[in-house]
């Protein structure tokens, strides 16, 4: 029968917190997989000779030459603490620790809904298209009354609804998600309502008439930016992208109308 040394701690009497000691000095223990792969590797090398390591040390042969812990059995050469072969004086792993992630990225939302609602900005919108049509009444020329307040009700739902296709544009040129449609339509006619009476209230200026198109014009596209840019809660740069897509938007519907007008004559 083995005769026990006593200068020598029994397996029962090894320390429990190796793994611990081995964090600290920056190793982190083998997961079970890679335990399964050293105690492969381990009864592969058992009955070979061990080849010399580079790491060899004076210190006793069952601690590990690079964290010093308990290796598994006298025999072996893999650590399971930092998972250092002996043998071939390599890693059973390629990389110790804990790979991180990025979290994919949420999907902006262009349009968000808020607690005014959609109702309250269309209802706005409307109440402001139509005091722009009485005052284009009363600043129109003698006999032309009736068709300024057409020009302004009709053109009004037309530019509401190209400022909506505007949305849509710069919600896919940013690569945000539209959101909530009616909430869109919604801050786009109270826009477009309120430059329609910003418009006409410079009209009803006692100035030359390219002045008041400059007071008229200015004001109007001053208040459709602000409200495009507190409703829509968008930074200046998301807003001036949003309004120079109307503005394109409105360009090319006044280009067709010339167009269809040059064929009809011709």
């Amino acid at each position: 029968m083995p005769e026990h040394d006593p200068n020598k701690p029994h397996e029962h009497d090894r320390p429990e917190d190796t793994g611990a000691e081995a964090a600290e000095d920056g190793h982190i223990p083998l997961s079970p997989s890679e335990r399964q792969e050293a105690a492969q590797i381990n009864k592969e090398h058992k009955a070979e000779i061990k080849a010399p390591s580079l790491l060899d040390s004076d210190e006793d042969d069952d601690t590990c030459p690079r964290c010093h812990a308990r290796m598994p059995s006298p025999d072996a050469v893999v650590c399971f603490e930092c998972g250092f072969d002996q043998a071939s004086n390599k890693d059973v792993r390629t990389k110790v620790g804990v790979e991180e992630v990025d979290a994919p990225g949420e999907v902006k939302v262009f349009c968000k809904a808020d607690r005014i609602g959609w109702k309250a900005p269309l209802i706005a919108g409307g109440v402001a298209l139509v005091g722009a049509a009485v005052l284009a009444a009363i600043n129109a020329q003698e006999g032309a009354a009736l068709r300024d307040v057409v020009r302004v009700l009709l053109y009004g739902p037309i530019q509401t609804g190209l400022g909506f296709v505007a949305v849509v544009a710069t919600a896919r040129l940013l690569e945000e998600r539209i959101g909530r449609m009616d909430y869109a339509a919604a801050r786009m006619a109270l826009a477009v309502g309120l430059f329609y009476l910003c418009f006409q209230l410079g009209q009803s200026v006692d100035a030359h008439g390219m002045v008041r198109f400059l007071i008229g014009a200015g004001l109007g596209a001053g208040l459709y930016f602000a409200v495009l840019w507190v409703l829509f809660s968008l930074t200046r740069t998301a807003a001036t992208m949003l309004a120079c897509s109307h503005f394109v938007m409105w360009l090319l519907f006044k280009l067709l109308i010339v167009v269809v007008n040059w064929i009809e004559r011709g």
